[in-house]
């Protein structure tokens, strides 16, 4: 007799679980005995001279496990009714004679209640990004194995193009659930969104709305190639940013600043980043900021203009809207005299810093972030330089 070895299986109550010499399959529901009770199947296949078998099983308590079940088949299948839980259990068979052959290795197994999944009556909303689009749902009994795709609406059914998730992110509680698609795999129309748990308990959610630049295969089919509608729109390896907002300048060490505690000032940013890199992108980003004040015990105010380079990686989290961006670069410091006639001074510095993206709608981001300067003056001067804008993604 054979019986595979060191198998983890689960096996659900509405689901009749067959241990094979290859495999473990599941049937897509259970069985009703006429008392109601729901079985569960347990099958193997023995050796030619196997005349019957002894089946023992246990059951997990308290990290050991206890007998629960022996009983003797001729049959090569034993019908059971296991509540949730963990058991192992193991099969010998016996000859015409009553000689008992080799017994097989403990087969190990979770019985899990299953669940039907339930969605929130509402329509999800999808965030489009630059590759990739998400979609946030929420509802009860979302369990992190289930099967959770879109299905669009081919003319009166949705009998048409399956999309599946590239991943997908199932909070433990079961309320919520986060689907990451990859953009390519969509076509414009009207999706259904199905949840399947183990154990083959469904429930699905249609008028989700997707807008795609792919043309769908009907149109490729029907239309001739002078006609073609807009063709799919391919990933540039790069993309462009462009951001401004409030850079207020904060001495920590140091007098290039003066005797002013707080230098406001308002900045401008622009880089390239590379976009078919996973998950940290690199590029480059050219920033310049100004600055305006009154020196004290001076009529006159005095501007400084400030330009500098940083290398830029942009590791982008979880939820693809958001994404960590870490600065490393030098730029110059100029600042003018208190008179018309004073002369221009400058000083080189190096910048590090860290901020947050979010993009709020579209191409749309807000910004945070807290850079720091050190000026290469005569006294090593310092400055914390907080970042508060929004930008625009190319």
């Amino acid at each position: 007799m054979a019986i595979k070895k060191d198998v983890l299986a689960i096996l659900f109550l509405v689901s009749m679980l067959q241990l094979t010499q290859a495999q473990i399959s599941q049937s897509p529901s259970g069985a009703v005995n006429e008392e109601g009770r729901l079985i569960q199947r347990l099958s193997w296949i023995g050796a030619v001279y196997d005349y019957n078998y002894e089946v023992i099983i246990e059951i997990e308590e308290n990290e050991t496990y206890r007998p629960l079940i022996k009983e003797k088949t001729r049959m090569s299948f034993l019908d059971v009714t296991l509540s949730p839980g963990n058991y192992r259990f193991r099969v010998i068979p016996y000859d015409i004679l009553g000689h008992s052959g080799k017994e097989s290795e403990w087969m190990y197994i979770e019985v899990r209640l299953a669940l039907t999944p339930v969605l929130d009556d509402y329509v999800p909303e999808i965030v489009y990004g630059d590759t990739v689009d998400v979609l946030d749902i929420s509802g009860s009994s979302l369990d992190p194995e289930a099967e959770i795709f879109l299905r669009r609406q081919n003319a009166d059914n949705w009998s048409g193009r399956v999309v599946t998730p590239i991943e997908k992110i199932v909070s433990e509680d079961g309320s919520s659930a986060q689907l990451i698609f990859d953009k390519d795999d969509f076509i414009t129309g009207e999706y259904e969104l199905l949840v399947r748990n183990p154990g083959g308990l469904e429930t699905s959610r249609g008028g989700i709305n997707i807008v795609s630049d792919n043309v769908p295969e009907s149109e490729l089919e029907t239309k001739p190639e002078s006609k073609l509608a807009k063709p799919v729109k391919r990933q540039k390896p790069y993309g462009i940013y462009a951001s401004a907002g409030l850079v207020p300048m904060m001495p920590l060490y140091g007098n290039v600043l003066g005797e002013k505690t707080v230098l406001p000032g308002l900045s401008v940013h622009a880089g390239v980043l590379t976009s078919n890199l996973n998950p940290i992108n690199i590029g480059a980003e050219l920033t310049g900021s100004f600055y305006n004040f009154d020196r004290a015990g001076s009529a006159s105010s005095q501007s400084v203009i400030t330009g500098e380079i940083n290398a830029i990686a942009r590791m982008t989290l979880p939820n693809p809207a958001m994404s960590l961006n870490f600065h490393l670069g030098a730029g110059l410091f100029i600042s003018s005299g208190l008179e018309k006639t004073d002369p221009l001074s400058s000083a080189k510095y190096l910048n590090i810093g860290i901020s947050f993206n979010y993009i709020v709608w579209k191409n749309l981001f807000l910004e945070i972030g807290l850079d720091h300067a050190h000026f290469f003056t005569e006294n090593k001067s310092g400055a914390f330089k907080p970042r508060l804008g929004a930008g625009w993604q190319f």
